[in-house]
């Protein structure tokens, strides 16, 4: 099966006033030493689909542990994207995600 080249950066995607939980990634890879300049990690990713502009581009939810990121802070309301490069995307654009539920839960705070 071929894999799409993915984007060397993380499309952030902003979902405010809803948050997001990972429950069950795919992956997850555990204390990962990545670097030097900081503490091993841990990293999970989630297949998406990412749509923009009517066309469909697969990727992943890059989800870093906030546990093991000490030097990161990440807001909940923003999910990072690895996905092959966009055509004309650009700040501010809007776009649909595909999310699988039972991997990625957005809580809407209406609903809370």
């Amino acid at each position: 099966m071929n894999q799409p080249c993915l984007f060397q950066g993380t499309l952030n995607i902003s979902i405010y006033p809803a948050t997001f939980v990972t429950q069950q990634p795919t992956y997850t890879f555990h204390q990962v030493h990545w670097t030097a300049a900081h503490p091993p990690e841990t990293f999970s990713f989630s297949p998406c689909q990412v749509v923009f502009q009517s066309l469909q581009y697969p990727g992943f939810v890059y989800y870093p542990h906030p546990e093991t990121k000490q030097r990161h802070f990440q807001n909940v309301d923003i999910l990072e994207i690895l996905a092959p490069p966009i055509a004309g995307i650009g700040y501010r654009d809007r776009v649909e995600l595909a999310l699988n539920p039972t991997e990625i839960l957005i809580v809407n705070p209406q609903e809370s």
